[in-house]
Parts: structure tokens; C-alpha cells; sequence
């Protein structure tokens, strides 16, 4: 089988290279410095306080001192960032390793981890299989995590990692099935949406039939069960249709792509 991978895009810059070179950067990744020091020092007085105690400085001191020295990091990074008109609103550690690294903060591919596990559990499939990440064919809140395509047809799968018996949990196969339609009517060909569980689904009810919920296996044993419907012509019109809605560049579908995953 076949994995493919939209290719990674050369991150932006969050400020311009002069402004990079300027003081007021400096002294934003130098305050990041300083405020990692304040926290190690916090610790150290917690574990090392007898010592502290011997020397005549109360940790408690000691830990105050380094407050002030995270508060005075903290001070710095702000007025530093706000120079060079960099918001530090929501500030989250990806957020936080963007402006250091002078990048746009880019959100995760949410879904690549479960491709992977997927290309590795089919990893027995011929390359007549191909793995195609990320595709909507309408409504981007629709999207379909991953599709497979082969002889035995078009598949549209989702891996679901959530607990069915918790009170957070939203079923993913609404999406799933919203999405498979809106392909099908894409394509014009039938889509067989598929469900998927890393370990057993005895906790999952079922409320869409159309919708088939495996493990890993017996979703492997499902789809190469089925009887061959797609000649190589048809899985060559519908894979060009797929890697264009995937956004893969296209050198994707050459035999031996730098942009697929090989799967042993």
C-alpha cells in the first residue's frame, strides 16, 4: 500500500528578518531564558532548603527571589513583544515556540498519527492500494480524515480514540458519514465509510448502519474481502480526483513519489 503525505510547507515568518536582528527580539528569547532559570531556581530552593537554611537564606526567600526573576522575565517578554507588534494573547506553549522560532504558529495535523497507525495495520495490502490524507469534498468541517482506494473499492475511514461511555464524547461517525456522502456525489462512485478502533468497540452503539465499526484487523479483513469493483482504469481516474482534492502536488502519483510513506 501506498501512504501519502501533503508535503510540508516552508513555515512563514512571524516578523521580518530585520526585526529579528533587532534588540527587542533578543530580549524576547533572552527573557524566555531568565524565566526558565526563575522556575529551576523555585525548585532547587524547595529540594535544596537545609542547605539554604545553613547558609542563613530561608528558601522561602530564595523561592520569592525567584518569583520575582520569572515576573521580571515575564515584564520583558511582554514589552519586548508588543515593540515588535506581536500578540501574546492565549499564549499556549505552541504559541510561545512559534515566536521564539520566529514562525506563524501553524495548528497540528490532528489525524497524521492515526494515518500512520492505519498505513502500518494495512501495511499487508499490494500498491494497488493508495492512502489519501485530508479530503473534503465540500464543507471543510466534513473532512475525511483518510480514504483508501483499491480494487475493492473506495473507503472513507476515521479512527475514533474517544471513550463511548464518557459524557464528552461526540460520535465521530456523523462527520464521517456527512462526509462520505458529500464524496460520493464528488466522485459518482459508491464510498464505504468505515469507523475504526485501535481495541474493541464493545462500548460503541452503533446509530448509523451505514457506517461499519472494526478494529484495526477485522477492518482489514472487511476491505480485502470484498470482491474487485475498480479496473486499473477507474482506480486511475478516481486517484487523480482524490489527490487533487487532497492537495497533493502532482508528482504524488508517480510510481515511486518522494511525498507517499512506504508501508513494508
Amino acid at each position: 500500500m501506498r501512504a501519502f503525505e501533503r508535503p510540508e510547507q516552508e513555515r512563514k515568518k512571524l516578523i521580518s528578518r530585520e526585526k529579528e536582528a533587532s534588540l527587542p527580539f533578543w530580549l524576547v528569547r533572552f527573557s524566555f531564558v531568565m524565566g526558565i532559570i526563575g522556575v529551576v531556581l523555585f525548585f532547587l530552593a524547595f529540594f535544596y532548603q537545609n542547605v539554604l537554611n545553613r547558609m542563613g537564606m530561608p528558601y522561602r526567600e530564595a523561592q520569592a527571589a525567584a518569583i520575582l526573576i520569572v515576573f521580571i522575565a515575564w515584564l520583558i517578554f511582554t514589552l519586548a513583544c508588543r515593540t515588535l507588534g506581536i500578540s501574546t494573547r492565549a499564549l499556549t506553549y505552541p504559541k510561545l515556540m512559534s515566536i521564539l522560532r520566529n514562525e506563524v504558529e501553524t495548528p497540528p495535523d490532528e489525524f497524521k498519527a492515526s494515518r500512520k497507525q492505519i498505513a502500518a495495520a494495512f501495511g499487508s495490502l499490494n500498491d494497488d492500494w493508495l492512502l489519501f490524507p485530508d479530503i473534503f469534498a465540500d464543507d471543510p468541517t466534513q473532512a475525511l480524515p483518510m480514504v483508501l482506494l483499491g480494487p475493492g473499492g473506495i473507503f472513507a475511514i476515521r479512527v475514533n480514540y474517544q471513550d463511548p461511555r464518557s459524557k464528552d464524547f461526540h460520535d465521530p461517525a456523523i462527520a464521517l458519514l456527512a462526509g462520505t456522502q458529500a464524496l460520493e456525489k464528488r466522485l459518482g462512485v459508491s464510498v464505504r465509510p468505515i469507523l475504526a478502533f485501535p481495541r474493541h468497540t464493545k462500548h460503541y452503539q452503533p446509530v448509523h448502519p451505514e457506517v461499519k465499526v472494526f478494529t484495526f484487523p477485522d477492518a482489514l479483513t472487511y476491505i480485502t474481502s470484498r470482491e474487485a469493483t475498480l479496473d486499473a482504469a477507474q482506480r486511475r481516474q478516481l486517484s487523480l480526483l482524490l489527490a487533487e482534492l487532497a492537495n497533493l502536488p502532482r508528482t504524488a502519483l508517480l510510481p515511486h513519489p518522494e511525498s507517499s510513506i512506504p508501508v513494508a
